[in-house]
């Protein structure tokens, strides 16, 4: 039909390298009683998806969170409407967190690839491990979820060791089909650690368009089960 609606994709998934990422530094925002400079805003497709807020060393990074941040998502809550994730330093110490997770939900970004890696600058490597195109693409499609709590809606976003290990399972899932004998190891995590997060991950990650040279899983079938026994009910009141 010569008149049907196009769809407009902002963000190319499947391509990194054809979407334009910029940053900015000390980027102007007006609002309402004061203008707002933040460090570093990084920018997907003219979206503001990133807002890093630096301190120098010595002073904490968590001053970054309750002085500025804090201050800025009252003062220019537009900057924020399409925000991923955000970013505190002190160049030695470095945390990332969403835009409704209180301090104690911002966690560190130790490892880019692997476990064994060796210890690097702390700022470099939450840098590299969540602001690097594919990967930051990546956290947004497959590792950001929300969640209802009594305070209200939470987002929540993946920590190291769930993006490294959902990303290592499902890669090891594909070799293993690829090569056809169906051994794809096992993800261990803790009580604790987030496994549902984990769960709920696994399976968009095997849905969505691995790299264009790699597989990809159109429609697989996920079977979830637990350790756990149902607890016992209950026997009626007399």
């Amino acid at each position: 039909m010569a008149n049907a609606p196009k769809r407009l994709r902002v963000v190319n998934w499947e391509h990194p390298e054809n979407n334009d990422f910029q940053l900015v530094s000390q980027f102007s925002v007006t609002g309402s009683l004061y203008i707002c400079r933040p460090d570093l805003v990084g920018f997907v497709n003219g979206l503001p998806w990133v807002v890093i807020e630096l301190k120098k060393p010595g002073v904490p990074a968590r001053a970054a969170f309750d002085e500025n941040l804090t201050h800025y998502k009252k003062q220019i809550p537009a900057l924020f409407w399409s925000n991923a994730l955000l970013i505190t330093s002190n160049g030695t110490d470095s945390r990332v967190g969403s835009l409704t997770a209180d301090w104690d939900r911002w966690v560190e970004w130790k490892r880019i690839e692997r476990e064994d890696e060796p210890r690097r600058l702390s700022l470099e490597v939450i840098l590299r491990g969540t602001c690097d195109p594919a990967r930051l693409l990546d956290r947004v499609e497959n590792f950001t979820l929300f969640s209802e709590y009594k305070a209200g809606l939470a987002k929540i976003i993946g920590q190291n060791h769930q993006f490294l290990g959902v990303n290592n399972a499902v890669r090891k899932m594909l070799e293993a089909r690829q090569l056809g004998h169906g051994r794809g190891g096992v993800f261990w995590q803790t009580q604790g650690s987030g496994k549902s997060f984990s769960m709920a991950s696994s399976p968009r990650r095997c849905c969505v368009s691995w790299p264009a040279t790699g597989p990809s899983w159109s429609s697989p079938t996920v079977w979830n089960w637990t350790s756990r026994s149902p607890r016992p009910s209950r026997p009626p009141a007399r």
